[in-house]
C-alpha cells in the first residue's frame, strides 16, 4: 500500500486523490481547493523547484494540522495542463527533531552548569567549545581557548609532545581514556593535576566528527599525595640512617661484652646478666635489620633468583642454637641438599630463621623440638614446608594478625615483635604465601604449625619463536598510557590465569635493554606472541590476543 498522498490538482482545485491522501485529510477532499488543504502552498515563484520537497501544513476536514512535505510536477490530465502533487506525513520525523532538540538544549544546559571541565574538539584536536568549569579551571577566556589547538592547554615533554597530543591521537583511532592523571597548563602557566577522560563523537556512518574531552580537577589530591610521598621518603632516610647507625653500636656493643667476658672473672649470676644483655642487644639486632628488610621489600624488591632452600636452611637451624646457647633445639626435617629449589630473593634464610626462632623461643622447655616437613606439590608447582613446634600456640584470633603487625588493626599487639610479620613480607615478595594453624587440629594450645608456600623455580624454555617470553611490554619513563595500559594487561593476564613469568617488561629509556625494531612514538607496544597492541589498550583487544596466545600449541603451560 502506498503511503504517500497523491493528488492531481487543475485550476487549483484536486481532481483526482489516492485514498492514502484522503486518510491524511480524514475524508473525501476531490473538487476542495489545494489552498484549503495545504497551507501554505509555495509557487515556482518562491526560488524552489518543483521536483523540489517542500514544508507545508496539512489542514483535515477536522481542522487538525499534520506536517508535511510535498513535491509538485507537471502534467496533462485529460487535455489539461494540471500539476501532480505528492504529500508526505513527517509528523514522526517533526517529533524526533523537536526532542532531539530537547535533549541538545537540556545537555548544553547540563554541561554548562557541570563542575567538570568540558571540551569540545575538532578531529584534528582544535577546541571548538568549552563550559563554564573548563574556563574556571584553566582561568581562561573563552576566546583564548577556542579555535586553539588542544595541545598548548598540556605541558610539552623533553620529546615536544605533550598529554594532548597522546590522547586526541587515542581518541582519533576511535578509543576511549578513562580516568588518565595529567597535568594542564593554566593561563598564568601554573601546572594543575586532572583526571581527564576522552571519547569521540562518532556518525551513523562510523565517522569522527567531534571529540569530548571531560577533565576533573584533582590537584589538591596529587599536591597532597606528593607531600605524603616526599615526607614518607623523608622517613625511610632517617630510618635508613637510624638503622645503619644503630647496627654499628650494637656490634661495638657485642664486640665489648665479649672483651668483657673473656677478660674478667664473673660470678654466675654475672654471667648470666652479662649473657642476658648480650641476647638483648642481638634481640635489637635483629629487629633493626628487620625494620630494614621491610623498607627494602617496599621500596626496591629484588627480583626472584633460583635458590636452594637446604642450606638456607640449615645455616637458620644453627644461627637459631647459637642465639639461644641455654637451650637444646632438635629439628627433625626431611630437606635434602640440591632437591628443592625455589623463585626465592637472599631473604628466604629470614624465612626460615624467624619462623624456627619463634618456635623456639616461645617454648617453655629447655629441650625444644621442632618438626620440619617438606614436599613438592607438581600440580601447582611449589614447595610447601610446614614447621611444626610444641610452644604455647597462637589463638585463632590471633594468626592473621601476627603476620601482620604492620596492618591496620594489628599494630595494638603486644608482643612477638615483628619476625612473623617479616616472614610474610618476604613470602608475599616471592609470590609465595604462608599461614598458621593449630599443630593438633582444635586445640591451639598444644603448638602451632607454620606452613610456606613457595613457587618452585622453572627455568624458562627456549620458545620456538626465539623470544624469552610469550608477552613482551615495551614502556617508557615518559609515556602517558604506559602505566593504565600495563595494569589493564596485568589485571587480565591474572583473570585469565597467564601467569606473570609469560611477561617481560622493557624499558626503552633504560640504557641497557635491548634496542627494539618499533616505532616509540607509539608507545605502550604489547607484543602477544604475534599480535602487536599499541598505544592505550582496550580490554577488548588485549583479551582477544591473549585468547590467540592460549590456543597456540607452543603456549607453555
Amino acid at each position: 500500500m502506498m503511503r504517500d498522498g497523491v493528488a492531481v490538482v487543475v485550476d487549483g482545485k484536486i481532481a483526482l486523490v489516492n485514498n492514502a491522501l484522503e486518510h491524511m485529510a480524514g475524508g473525501p477532499v476531490t473538487g476542495a481547493p489545494l489552498d484549503q488543504l495545504l497551507r501554505p502552498v509555495r509557487t515556482v515563484s518562491d526560488g524552489v523547484q518543483p521536483q523540489g520537497w517542500r514544508r507545508a501544513e496539512l489542514r483535515t476536514l477536522r481542522n487538525a494540522a499534520i506536517p508535511v512535505e510535498f513535491s509538485r510536477s507537471p502534467v496533462h490530465y485529460e487535455g489539461k495542463k494540471a500539476d501532480l502533487y505528492v504529500v508526505r506525513d513527517v509528523s514522526r520525523e517533526v517529533e524526533m527533531a523537536e526532542a532531539a532538540e530537547i535533549c541538545e538544549l537540556r545537555y548544553t544546559e547540563i554541561l554548562s552548569v557541570s563542575p567538570a571541565a568540558f571540551f569540545t574538539l575538532s578531529p584534528r584536536g582544535i577546541v571548538q567549545d568549552v563550559n563554564r568549569a573548563a574556563l574556571n579551571l584553566l582561568g581562561y577566556e573563552i576566546n583564548q581557548i577556542v579555535k586553539h589547538h588542544a595541545s598548548v592547554l598540556f605541558p610539552k615533554s623533553d620529546r615536544g609532545r605533550s598529554a594532548g597530543d597522546d590522547l586526541i591521537s587515542a581518541a582519533m583511532g576511535g578509543k576511549s581514556v578513562t580516568d588518565v592523571e595529567v597535568q594542564m597548563v593554566r593561563a598564568d602557566g601554573t601546572p594543575v593535576w586532572v583526571s581527564v577522560t576522552t571519547y569521540p563523537l562518532k556518525t551513523k556512518g562510523d565517522r569522527i566528527e567531534a571529540i569530548m574531552l571531560m577533565a576533573i580537577d584533582i590537584n589538591r589530591r596529587r599536591v597532597a599525595e606528593q607531600r605524603a610521598a616526599e615526607e614518607r621518603d623523608r622517613a625511610n632516610l632517617y630510618l635508613e640512617v637510624m638503622t645503619h647507625d644503630l647496627n654499628n653500636i650494637n656490634q661495638e656493643l657485642v664486640f665489648a661484652l665479649g672483651l668483657l667476658a673473656e677478660s674478667v672473672e664473673l660470678n654466675d649470676e654475672a654471667e648470666g646478666l652479662l649473657e642476658q644483655a648480650r641476647w638483648n642487644i642481638r634481640r635489637s639486632a635483629r629487629m633493626i635489620r628487620s625494620m630494614h628488610i621491610l623498607l627494602t621489600l617496599q621500596t626496591k624488591p629484588p627480583n626472584p633468583e633460583p635458590v636452594d632452600i637446604s642450606n638456607l636452611f640449615m645455616a637458620a637451624v644453627e644461627t637459631v642454637r647459637q642465639d639461644l646457647p641455654w637451650k637444646t633445639i632438635t629439628v627433625n626435617h626431611n630437606i635434602p641438599d640440591d632437591k628443592f629449589i625455589i623463585a626465592g630473593n637472599q631473604y628466604v634464610r629470614e624465612v626460615f630463621f624467624n619462623t624456627l626462632h619463634n618456635a623456639a623461643v616461645y617454648d617453655q622447655s629447655e629441650d625444644v623440638s621442632i618438626d620440619v616437613h617438606a614436599e613438592r606439590d607438581q600440580s601447582r608447582g611449589i614447595i610447601r614446608v610446614v614447621i611444626e613446634d610444641r610452644g604455647p600456640g597462637v589463638p585463632d584470633n590471633l594468626k592473621n594478625a601476627v603476620l601482620g603487625r604492620t596492618e591496620e588493626g594489628a599494630r595494638r599487639l603486644v608482643g612477638r615483635g615483628l619476625g612473623l610479620t617479616l616472614v610474610n613480607a618476604i613470602m608475599q615478595s616471592i609470590d609465595g604465601s604462608v599461614w598458621l594453624e593449630d599443630r593438633v587440629q582444635g586445640q591451639n594450645q598444644s603448638g602451632t604449625r607454620v606452613v610456606l608456600e613457595f613457587r618452585e623455580w622453572i627455568e624458562k624454555a627456549v620458545l620456538p619463536c626465539g623470544r624469552r617470553t610469550c608477552i613482551t611490554f615495551y614502556k617508557s619513563d615518559h609515556c602517558l598510557f604506559c602505566e593504565p595500559s600495563l595494569e589493564i594487561l596485568l589485571d587480565i593476564m591474572e583473570t585469565m590465569g597467564v601467569p606473570r613469568r609469560h611477561l617481560e617488561i622493557v624499558n626503552v629509556d633504560d640504557p641497557t635493554a635491548e634496542p627494539i625494531d618499533e616505532d616509540i612514538a607509539m608507545l605502550p607496544i604489547a607484543r602477544i606472541c604475534d599480535k602487536r597492541v599499541y598505544g592505550f589498550f582496550s580490554e577488548d583487544e588485549i583479551r582477544a590476543a591473549i585468547m590467540n596466545l592460549m590456543l597456540r600449541p607452543c603456549y607453555p603451560e
